[in-house]
């Protein structure tokens, strides 16, 4: 500026570019937050995070509640949002009646799920603090907390190559064993050893989704049945000294006191494992052959032309074989014989015997009501049955049809299939 004998000074401190301030607006930074607590439960934070698809026992969302003296979580999953407020009430409920203290402050974030309480808030004198709109950042200890649910919570999915869908357990063993890992916010104790002031027992910590064999005899159905099966451990639980269990067969969470545990068997992974070997292998599926009936051309009529008999064949595969009595195949074998010869194509008669239309020889022969390619002239060949249903003899010397033989399962359509 002076090499070039430019006075900085010159610009005041009061001018304001209009241009700059509306094109290079940002966040301004956020000072150490001011919030202050000195006994349980007189600050609480709390969110809501929201899943991308449902969990196995079909949750939807979870909220958290995060004491800011002793940094301990509790932990709800949920199916709705619409269930934060009874959810918070059984929780204030709850820690009030065990703490012997108030809930004094919640501090969230301005959704509808909170707004809902505002009235309960002014009711039971819990002063609730919001963030400014599209402001995470002064609701930060929440944030935090859930970045650390989620990520501890899919690192044991992915360890155990469990499905996604058991995100709420996973994420609910995830709190289990924060609330009991020393941090430094709290000079090395635990928020559970800080808020009940005695340690947990680490000995009942166990490596999730690892192999699992749980106590079942009491619910056998008689005495020759295993009293154990292979199960998933999914978690603990929060009501009873007893884990989890996952029983693969009947898609059902059992708790159990006794169980024996092998960390280093994954059941999912091994069939994850096996999935993969699976698709990655060439398998040979058989396929049954088809079947190939070939009938017995019929002998030569008096009126046909010298043309060769047709032999009707069909790739089909037909029902199972159907037992015929001997005297039906006798009148099928005589039937077939004194039936006209089979073409492709109508020739001229050598008799002066008037020779009927093909759809009065096909209505003489089909007196059933049902519509046919026959009836209405068409003469396009069936693929499954490539049959061809035109006559070469005269219809008035044609000796009658024999009775119909009703067979069981059907085989009188089946049959008369394979004479005509």
């Amino acid at each position: 500026m002076s090499k070039h004998h430019l006075n900085s000074h010159s610009i005041s401190k009061d001018f304001v570019c209009n241009a700059c301030q509306c094109n290079k607006s940002h966040k301004l930074p956020f000072s150490i937050s001011s919030l202050v607590s000195h006994n349980p439960l007189e600050l609480i934070f709390s969110n809501v995070w929201t899943s991308p698809l449902y969990s196995l026992d079909a949750f939807k969302y979870y909220v958290i509640f995060v004491d800011h003296f002793t940094k301990y979580i509790w932990f709800y999953p949920l199916r709705k949002k619409s269930e934060v407020k009874p959810t918070f009430i059984r929780f204030k409920a709850l820690v009030e009646n065990y703490f012997k203290t108030k809930i004094m402050t919640i501090y969230s974030d301005n959704g509808g799920e909170y707004i809902a309480l505002k009235e309960f808030f002014a009711t039971h004198g819990i002063s609730h603090l919001t963030t400014p709109p599209h402001t995470p950042e002064y609701n930060g200890f929440a944030e935090r907390r859930l970045r650390h649910i989620v990520e501890t919570g899919l690192t044991l999915l992915t360890h155990a190559s469990l499905p996604l869908s058991f995100w709420s357990y996973a994420f609910s063993t995830a709190v289990y064993l924060i609330n009991r890992m020393p941090t430094p916010t709290l000079n090395t104790h635990s928020p559970y050893d800080v808020i009940f002031q005695r340690s947990p027992h680490y000995e009942k910590l166990r490596v999730f989704g690892c192999l699992c064999y749980p106590w079942f005899h009491p619910y056998n159905a008689h005495k020759l049945e295993p009293p154990s099966k292979p199960c998933t451990f999914l978690g603990y639980s929060l009501s009873q000294s007893a884990y989890l269990c996952y029983k693969p067969t009947s898609s059902k969470i059992m708790v159990s006191r006794h169980v024996t545990f092998h960390g280093h068997i994954f059941p999912y992974n091994s069939l994850h494992t096996t999935d993969t070997t699976l698709k990655s292998t060439a398998i040979d599926i058989w396929i049954p052959p088809t079947i190939s009936v070939q009938t017995t051309p019929p002998t030569p009529s008096t009126h046909s032309s010298s043309a060769a008999p047709d032999i009707c064949t069909t790739n089909a595969i037909f029902p199972p074989p159907i037992i015929i009595p001997p005297t039906l195949i006798h009148s099928t074998q005589s039937t077939t014989s004194s039936l006209p010869t089979m073409s492709t194509a109508i020739p001229q008669p050598q008799t002066s015997t008037q020779t009927l239309p093909i759809s009065s020889q096909t209505n003489t022969l089909s007196s059933h009501s049902m519509t046919t390619r026959s009836k209405n002239n068409i003469c396009k060949p069936i693929q499954k049955l490539p049959f061809t249903t035109q006559l070469t003899c005269d219809i008035q010397n044609q000796p009658p049809l024999p009775k119909p033989l009703v067979t069981p399962g059907g085989a009188l359509s089946w049959l008369r299939n394979i004479v005509l």
